[in-house]
């Protein structure tokens, strides 16, 4: 199961830091052999249309300013479909470009704490078995959108540092899986010398 302490690091103060990767080892199984949770094994091949709602619900209970319970419905929908590229993604683009914004006049220390959840996010929707080349574009092109920013409209004063070697590992992550469009974007962001823009 995803880690339960994550909904309360979520909420406290915009402080995640309760939110984790999931270690190399869960309950004596690798990483890359995840344990279906007692929900999905009981849904069986309706798991996937159960999260969807369980997505719609979160939409919902988020708007009606309900954080702690539009997590908790959104941790749900991961269990039940945790192969599934979207959920990881939805979720990880509103922690990112929602919460890590400056729409809520956050400090930027928050906002950065966000931002690097929702990219830590993508890594662990890898590590549950949703397509690893697919998040981990997703999780390059947030960081390059956010690390590409002016000075003015970044997050946080170190962004482009910090984003800027992620995304590339991330494009390599993605290269190495066959995704072409990582191929492409390595040489255009990065050039053939590594050197970068």
């Amino acid at each position: 199961m995803i880690r339960a302490r994550w909904i309360a690091g979520l909420v406290a103060a915009g402080a995640l830091a309760g939110l984790a990767v999931v270690g190399p080892e869960r309950g004596g199984r690798a990483a890359d052999a995840p344990t279906p949770s007692a929900t999905r094994r009981l849904l069986g091949p309706l798991a996937r249309v159960a999260s969807s709602i369980e997505w719609l619900r979160f939409t919902e209970t988020l708007h009606r300013g309900d954080e702690e319970r539009a997590y908790a419905i959104a941790l749900r929908a991961l269990e039940m479909s945790p192969e599934s590229p979207e959920g990881w993604s939805y979720l990880a683009y509103h922690f990112v470009f929602g919460r890590g914004s400056d729409l809520e006049g956050a400090p930027a220390e928050v906002r950065r704490r966000w931002v690097l959840a929702g990219l830590d996010l993508l890594r662990e929707g890898r590590a549950r078995g949703a397509p690893a080349a697919e998040l981990a574009f997703t999780e390059a092109s947030f960081a390059i959108a956010l690390g590409m920013l002016p000075p003015d409209e970044a997050p946080w004063p170190s962004v482009r540092a910090e984003l800027m070697p992620r995304a590339r590992g991330a494009l390599e992550e993605a290269a190495r899986l066959g995704d072409r469009r990582a191929l492409r974007a390595l040489k255009e962001w990065y050039g053939p010398d590594g050197a970068g823009r």
